[in-house]
């Protein structure tokens, strides 16, 4: 433990980033909060596997992401686009930073255990232990590295209210304020969350190549997996600012860089996590199409005849798939009242106990 000085970073004019930073910031969270209830609907309403941990982990994220956002906003706010930043602004944004570390520490450590938690639904049918083991222990260090984070955001000084107070030079005087290193604590914090991305990340590479998966599966792991590379690029990213910040070289310009690459760090997350549940999205909207598109042969033709149904299909210039030739060879040629019947059955139904039984199996 040392004495902490007194740390005045250099103020610097807000960075012309700071001028679009909370439109960035919104948009971001505007694209993650879709993808978010789309899942979260998509299960409640029992379109694919049932609401689960992932889920809870899920969401859990996203409301720390809520908080992040207005955090950074608030930040953002207090930089005055005219003049450089006031020493006396310095103790507030302190304070700002230290909500946001412990805000941000809890949404990524809550988006990587639902990925882990995803994971593992994918392969809880298969005996290979080896990676069920190694979910199970990147979990682990998940979870205890971001406990460990939110103890040392309480403990780094002494008391834990120094991180800000000792910014403001007239309280600084009269009190005895000490600190652990920060940017020794950034650094370590920035190589561990790396490491854990880089653990979480490499996961469903390895599953990739230890089952017998369809293209389809392959490329949608591998699609995970290039998308955390990203997720782990903008995590140095952040640490990198984040250092540059505690060193006080230049506030502003730090202080906007590191809020920029958190966002993507996070949002870009809860997106990745909740991807495979856009599988269902993509079904429910082409059988819909489909069911239409039936519909119009039907009652436009005005006969009951399949065969005239089915040349009529023959002829669209849609390219034949193995979904057009089931309703054709399904529905088509069935009685007129079978099809009627089957038009007034909800496409959920079908869905729900056929095609997305579980969209996470499926990635």
């Amino acid at each position: 433990m040392v004495r902490m000085h007194v740390l005045l970073p250099v103020a610097g004019w807000p960075p012309p980033e700071a001028a679009w930073l909370t439109a960035y910031a919104g948009t971001w969270f505007a694209a993650a909060t879709v993808v978010v209830m789309q899942r979260l609907l998509l299960r409640t309403f029992k379109y694919g596997s049932p609401l689960g941990l992932d889920d809870a982990l899920i969401f859990c994220s996203w409301l720390a992401s809520i908080a992040l956002f207005v955090e950074s906003a608030i930040v953002v706010g207090s930089l005055d686009q005219r003049i450089p930043v006031q020493p006396n602004k310095f103790e507030f944004i302190f304070f700002m930073l230290w909500l946001i570390e412990g805000t941000f520490v809890i949404s990524q450590c809550c988006i990587k255990l639902a990925v882990l938690a995803i994971l593992n639904r994918f392969i809880k049918d298969t005996a290979n232990t080896r990676i069920r083991y190694a979910i199970y222990g990147a979990a682990a260090l998940t979870a205890t590295y971001s406990l460990a984070m939110i103890i040392v955001g309480f403990t780094a000084c002494q008391p834990f209210y120094g991180f800000w107070r000792s910014l403001d030079r007239n309280w600084a005087a009269n009190h005895s304020v000490r600190c652990i290193s920060k940017t020794t604590m950034m650094l370590v914090a920035g190589i561990l969350a790396v490491v854990s991305d880089l653990y979480t990340i490499a996961i469903p590479w390895a599953i990739s190549r230890s089952f017998g998966l369809s293209k389809r599966q392959t490329l949608a792991l591998n699609t995970v997996f290039m998308v955390g590379l990203i997720v782990t690029a903008a995590s140095c990213m952040r640490t990198y600012y984040l250092y540059c910040l505690y060193l006080g070289n230049n506030l502003s310009h730090d202080v906007v860089s590191a809020l920029i690459w958190a966002t993507v760090e996070i949002q870009l997350a809860i997106i990745c996590a909740c991807l495979p549940s856009l599988r269902v999205v993509y079904r429910l909207i082409v059988r819909t199409r489909l069911s239409d598109r039936v519909r119009q042969l039907y009652y436009s033709h005005g006969t009951r005849d399949p065969h005239v149904l089915t040349s009529s299909m023959a002829s669209m210039t849609t390219a034949p798939t193995e979904t057009t030739w089931s309703i054709q060879s399904g529905i088509l040629h069935q009685d007129w009242r079978t099809l009627s019947k089957l038009e007034e059955t909800p496409i959920s139904h079908e869905l729900g106990s056929r095609e997305v039984d579980n969209d996470d199996r499926a990635l």
